[in-house]
């Protein structure tokens, strides 16, 4: 019996241990296709709207760490995350992050008029992020992912990274047709 316990603690509390983010809410509208957003963002700038600041950082310097966090992960394209692009991209594509928000933000609200969403929330301590690819005022994928980490030099901000962006540029097209669902 003592035997088991300690055992089944460890098993317990692993799960725990092993996972840095979570992600939720995660939807990939019909009109994504992989290939098309290569082809319309390979070898340019992609335009990265950042709201809000969860650290104590000067925005300036959040948004260039995010940067650099966002091109170690956007490995599958060959594009450059900017906040302020050089060149528009016809297509009217980009990423949005609102971050200290529920999971309520839904990815037409990302992708309309940023500015009337409602103000920042959230707690220290937390990292939330909701997040949309967007074309033109249409969000071909979104998601809502949450971690511990206090700040993006923490290895599970790296880790919440990561994980969004392969939820948000997937490898394969959406195949459920859109049924109007606010997500």
């Amino acid at each position: 019996m003592r035997k088991i316990f300690p055992l089944t603690l460890l098993a317990a509390l692993l799960p725990m241990a092993t996972s840095a983010a979570t992600i939720t809410n995660e939807y990939i509208y019909h009109q994504y296709d992989p290939g098309e957003v290569r082809a319309m963002t390979e070898g340019q700038d992609f335009k990265v709207v950042v709201i809000g600041n969860p650290t104590v950082v000067p925005q300036a310097a959040f948004e260039a760490r995010l940067m650099q966090m966002l091109q170690g992960n956007l490995r599958s394209l060959a594009t450059h995350p900017t906040t302020m692009p050089v060149a528009a991209n016809d297509w009217g594509y980009r990423l949005v992050l609102m971050f200290n928000t529920g999971s309520g933000e839904t990815g037409r609200s990302l992708c309309g008029d940023v500015a009337k969403l409602p103000p920042l929330g959230g707690g220290a301590g937390e990292l939330t992020v909701s997040a949309a690819l967007c074309r033109g005022k249409d969000p071909l994928t979104v998601a809502f992912a949450r971690t511990s980490a206090g700040s993006l030099d923490d290895p599970a901000a790296g880790q919440l990274f990561t994980e969004l962006t392969s939820v948000l540029f997937p490898n394969r097209p959406g195949l459920m047709p859109n049924r109007n669902i606010p997500l």
